[in-house]
């Protein structure tokens, strides 16, 4: 289950982040790509700009460390409870400039991996859009993820939200993830932290009869809280999130933004 505890706009005027939304152009079109990029390095590939094309992420040499803005680590460690905390003020100032919807939420969350039975683009991807006729196989992530939760919105249409790390499952240290378990056994809640975007996408034409013809994805990728994360999935307990979503940064509207966390609360994950 999703489910959403508060939600905030907000504003960053950093034009100095480590952390940067950036764009490539591909063939004729001048922007194409996108990617978010950490030190200066592309640290994922988020999709390109084509509504039709299919939704993607893709971990690149960039991703191989958190980031922790200043003075926050023993704040995020005792927890969010709401948005007006001081500490989500200083999350805000370290990211890229620019609009951001801060969403507090908790949510079951289940791991999965390229090609797994519970993969995302093993199952719910090629089911829309078909295998890649080049590759001839599923699109590799090139990680291992979580799943949050999966829900219907609107006619014909279906909303996901995953969390993806910014770092290889390997790096977790066991006696950190056990430290994190049992703080949230004494109803501590500690939250990790997510830069996140939206794309709304579908194929303009399919072979067949379609329950659902469009992906609503709404990505969260970990920036800090990497063992928090993984010490509520291991005790079977909902992870708190910080979400930061970039209003501008993802293939959707402001208002598709604000439907998707409309409908995103009390979703009940079905993987």
């Amino acid at each position: 289950m999703l489910r959403i505890l508060e939600q905030k706009l907000l504003h960053s005027s950093n034009t100095e982040s480590r952390l940067k939304f950036e764009t490539e152009g591909g063939g004729s079109w001048p922007i194409w790509d996108r990617f978010i990029s950490l030190d200066g390095k592309h640290a994922y590939n988020i999709g390109n700009i084509c509504q039709t094309c299919a939704f993607l992420f893709r971990r690149m040499g960039g991703a191989n460390r958190s980031v922790e803005m200043n003075d926050t680590a023993d704040l995020l460690k005792a927890g969010v409870y709401q948005l007006s905390d001081a500490v989500v003020e200083k999350i805000i100032d370290g990211l890229p400039e620019g609009d951001y919807l801060a969403i507090l939420l908790e949510a079951d969350l289940q791991a999965t991996r390229p090609g797994a039975i519970n993969d995302f683009f093993a199952r719910e991807q090629i089911e829309l859009y078909g295998v890649d006729t080049f590759w001839d196989l599923p699109h590799d992530p090139r990680t291992p993820y979580y799943l949050a939760s999966k829900a219907p919105i609107g006619e014909r249409a279906k909303l996901f939200h995953f969390v993806v790390p910014m770092f290889p499952e390997r790096w977790l240290k066991q006696s950190v993830i056990t430290e994190y378990m049992n703080e949230t056994a004494d109803q501590v809640h500690p939250t990790a932290v997510a830069i996140s975007v939206l794309d709304v996408k579908g194929p303009s034409d399919w072979n067949g009869e379609k329950d659902v013809v469009e992906h609503w994805t709404f990505t969260h990728f970990l920036i800090d809280g990497h063992h928090k994360v993984a010490a509520a999935m291991r005790a079977g307990r909902p992870a708190r999130l910080l979400s930061l979503t970039a209003i501008t940064a993802g293939i959707s509207t402001p208002e598709q933004i604000r439907h998707a966390i409309a409908s995103s609360d009390l979703a009940r994950g079905e993987y």
